[in-house]
């Protein structure tokens, strides 16, 4: 049986692996994505609908439009940050510019007025949801230059699940804290906005200064059709991948919605 040939660096990956407090001040950005998921899944829709005064109907309808415009936005998003070239790096810069999309957003969203409309929750909505894209593909996008072997890697994306989860941890705490407390449902929630408002700069923060941005010198430039995104899902192995990730979102992200109603 042929001997597999040993694991390589892409080209223009330079620079040692990272420290393990390395891998962890990059990674810190999950803690914000983290928190903000599972706040969007399960505190958020009842958050608009109870305490603002909207129709259930509304926020539905407000959520799915959104998503439906950030779909197609997300690759577009990836081809911008690839196609950025600056003194600071590509992606180190686009971090930092989800930050200000992200806080603002989140501070208009959580102290809205009670009986705010339905234009006003989907245009604060939709630039967070900007920020939330820059944020998780800019980070994505950088750990694949980062990764200079199969096992480091695994490391930098084990981190990443392991500070996401811990980021929810703290979402779902934060709430029963304040309850215990005195403090109302409303005030949970916006507790754990202000939670999520906080550590988003610091985490953007620690991850840019703490960590190097190697460019990769493979991508030239290239340019490619919109053809090509048809013959990528033309794939069996990528509509496999896709098939099996939407599975395994779409059953939780339905019953996370209603937790909080059931």
């Amino acid at each position: 049986m042929e001997k597999a040939a040993p694991m390589r660096p892409a080209p223009g990956r330079k620079g040692a692996s990272l420290s393990r407090l390395g891998v962890l001040a990059f990674a810190s950005p999950q803690i914000t994505l983290g928190a903000l998921t599972l706040a969007l899944a399960v505190h958020l829709p009842r958050y608009f609908a109870s305490t603002l005064g909207l129709s259930l109907a509304v926020v539905g309808a407000s959520f799915a439009l959104v998503r439906f415009i950030d779909i197609p936005l997300d690759p577009v998003l990836g081809l911008i940050m690839d196609r950025t070239r600056t003194r600071y790096g590509r992606y180190r810069l686009w971090t930092l510019i989800a930050v200000p999309a992200l806080a603002v957003s989140l501070y208009m969203l959580v102290h809205a007025p009670h009986g705010v409309g339905q234009a006003y929750l989907i245009g604060w909505l939709l630039l967070m949801y900007v920020g939330y894209s820059i944020l998780m593909l800019a980070g994505l996008a950088w750990a694949a230059c980062l990764a200079t072997s199969y096992a480091h890697r695994s490391k930098i994306f084990g981190v990443y699940s392991v500070l996401g989860l811990l980021g929810a941890v703290a979402v779902l705490v934060i709430p029963i804290v304040l309850r215990r407390l005195g403090q109302s449902d409303g005030d949970g929630v916006r507790g754990m906005m202000w939670f999520i408002l906080a550590s988003t700069p610091v985490c953007a923060l620690l991850a840019t200064v703490r960590t190097p941005e190697p460019v990769a010198s493979d991508h030239g430039g290239g340019q490619f059709a919109l053809r090509d995104y048809w013959t990528l899902l033309t794939r069996g192995n990528v509509l496999r991948i896709v098939a099996a990730d939407l599975c395994c979102a779409m059953g939780p992200m339905w019953m996370a919605t209603i937790w909080l109603f059931f």
